[in-house]
């Protein structure tokens, strides 16, 4: 276990502790815009491919089969504890995985290709899911939930483009600015966790282990079907990140705007399982 994961624990304590930290929640959309903005600075965005036949699976494997098990399966739990599994399970793949990829020595063209076109879909990919999928009636604004995604992605992407061409001698400080990622990642945590905390806190420990267990259940299936289903070597490292790697900041800010704040346990629950994988 690295320094980083001890970070990620220590937020998440805290937001036990501080559940008055709540109040914070308007802010989380301007700390995940500058939490992917540093981010896309540290990510190469050259591409001698952008689209991957390996893509075309990802949407029967994330929107279809892992939905459906979830929906059909009678775990006896409130139905948002349920809502925040499909959220996680269908939560595209995270910013910081072409890191990850190049460290493995996965395909950085493919992971790239699918980190761009999976998280710019993603508002359009929850909205439908959800009309067949949840137990709820549950009307999503696509409208606000794409203006707010071109807000929060797609114009820091932009921006650090920009910025990279304008300014390439930014990137002499890129280890300052990846720690710098991981205190807003921390913050954001915190804040989830403690909009959360009241009914964590209420639930029994039977229920917190049995919710974990099917949380790292899922993280485990996905990761192992992404090296499975590819062919290659490289292929199969970076469709596994693709799978199971996710977006944790975008799905926290998903389910406490759109959803109920108890849809968020199982999200904080994959971060501490994709940490523990990782």
């Amino acid at each position: 276990m690295n320094w980083k994961k001890y970070f990620i624990f220590l937020g998440i304590i805290l937001g036990l502790i501080f559940p008055q930290a709540k109040i914070l929640k308007p802010f989380i959309p301007y700390l995940l815009a500058f939490l992917l903005f540093i981010n896309f600075l540290s990510i190469d965005f050259q591409l001698k491919k952008f689209f991957h036949p390996l893509l075309l699976i990802y949407p029967f494997i994330i929107y279809l089969v892992v939905p459906l098990i979830l929906y059909f399966i009678p775990f006896g739990f409130h139905p948002q504890i349920k809502t925040g599994l499909i959220i996680i399970s269908m939560t595209p793949v995270a910013l910081a995985s072409p890191v990850v990829s190049r460290f493995i020595g996965g395909n950085h063209n493919l992971l790239l290709g699918g980190l761009i076109i999976l998280n710019l879909t993603s508002p359009v990919a929850y909205g439908i899911v959800f009309r067949f999928y949840s137990s709820q009636k549950i009307e999503l604004p696509f409208l606000e939930i794409i203006f707010k995604i071109i807000l929060i992605i797609i114009l820091p992407l932009l921006l650090s483009v920009l910025i990279k061409k304008k300014i390439p001698v930014i990137l002499k400080y890129s280890k300052k600015i990846k720690f710098l990622s991981i205190i807003l990642m921390v913050l954001l945590i915190f804040i989830a966790v403690s909009a959360i905390s009241k009914y964590f806190n209420s639930m029994k420990v039977i229920n917190i282990i049995f919710i974990f267990l099917i949380v790292f259940t899922i993280s485990i299936f996905l990761y192992i079907s992404g090296f499975l289903i590819a062919f290659k070597k490289d292929d199969k490292k970076s469709f596994a990140l693709i799978l199971g790697h996710k977006n944790t900041a975008l799905s926290v800010w998903i389910c406490l705007y759109y959803f109920h704040e108890r849809s968020a346990i199982p999200v904080v629950f994959y971060i501490l399982a994709h940490h523990i994988i990782n």
